[in-house]
């Protein structure tokens, strides 16, 4: 089994949906095998999963619940998938921890100083409009 990323990474990525079939960005195809979701299957579609998931049980993962997935990188990933998909990107954020802070950091002071000035034009722009109003009185 590969490396797994942390619960911290898990939920920072989480998108909060369930589903009862996804395919994660490594190609291996899960699906939720319990029965308690009430989903409703087309066909022989849940069949047809649960025996490819015994021939190829590498291929087709039979869960025991809803099937959850993290968004990263532009990679669906699923939760629970043994792929090290999700642990790489959360190894490169943690090997770069420093220098995305001073990333993020100089891109919020930068965002910051643009609503300063956007607030400061419109506290410009709506003084000289009571100002000319009260003129015109």
């Amino acid at each position: 089994m590969s490396e797994q990323y942390s619960n911290e990474f898990r939920d920072a990525f989480d998108s909060g949906m369930g589903h009862c079939q996804m395919t994660c960005a490594c190609g291996r195809i899960h699906f939720d095998a319990s029965g308690m979701n009430g989903w409703t299957w087309e066909g022989r579609e849940y069949e047809r999963l649960y025996e490819k998931s015994m021939s190829a049980p590498d291929k087709y993962i039979a869960q025991n619940g809803s099937i959850g997935h993290i968004e990263v990188g532009g990679y669906t990933v699923v939760m629970g998938c043994s792929c090290d998909i999700a642990a790489k990107h959360e190894q490169f954020i943690v090997a770069y921890a420093r220098k995305i802070a001073t990333y993020l950091n100089a891109r919020a002071k930068r965002i910051q100083a643009e609503a300063e000035r956007v607030c400061a034009k419109e506290t410009v722009t709506a003084h000289a409009g009571a100002v000319a109003k009260e003129s015109a009185e």
